[in-house]
């Protein structure tokens, strides 16, 4: 099992950080947690794993609250807890989710951030088109010319430059006010 084995990858933090399983003397936490990790950090900390049987039950907030607690007294660390819970999300759950992001799609301010996000992919690629056929026509662009067409931000205007670029001679005359 990799979070015996090698703990340290279990979080992703490769080598040089000690991740060590450790034992602890509370029953309540040890019979129900799956694993505690103590990772041994500029800023140390402690991951306590828990099975996803355990995740089901009712009084599941509270019990995380007593561990927490209990771990922190102890070892005096922030504690991490790590619930698993794409092993219990029914049919009803994700229907339910699904209702609220479908109510959330319709909102004043999601639009808006979809609006944005559009037009920033818009500039993105109309840059990213303009280098692609000017480089086609004249030459891979230099640092200077790339940094010119990144700062535009102006979507009629980089409209505009891909329509002269057939025209043009060179990038100075293709970016030449006009």
């Amino acid at each position: 099992m990799l979070l015996e084995g090698h703990p340290a990858d279990w979080f992703g933090l490769g080598g040089g950080t000690s991740v060590q399983v450790i034992n602890s003397d509370f029953p309540a936490v040890t019979a129900e947690a799956d694993k505690i990790l103590f990772v041994e950090a500029p800023a140390p900390w402690i991951s306590m794993s828990r099975p996803s049987r355990a995740i089901r039950q009712t009084d599941l907030p509270q019990r995380l609250l007593r561990y927490n607690a209990l771990l922190n007294i102890r070892y005096g660390v922030p504690i991490h807890l790590v619930v698993k819970t794409k092993h219990f999300i029914n049919k009803k759950l994700a229907d339910r989710l699904l209702k609220g992001i479908e109510a959330m799609e319709d909102s004043v301010t999601y639009q808006a951030i979809l609006e944005k996000g559009q037009f920033v992919g818009r500039l993105q690629e109309a840059r990213s088109t303009l280098i692609r056929q000017g480089t086609q026509k004249f030459q891979a662009p230099s640092e200077a010319i790339q940094q010119r067409i990144e700062a535009i931000d102006d979507l009629e205007r980089l409209e505009q430059l891909l329509d002269r670029v057939l025209d043009a001679m060179a990038w100075d005359d293709l970016l030449a006010d006009r």
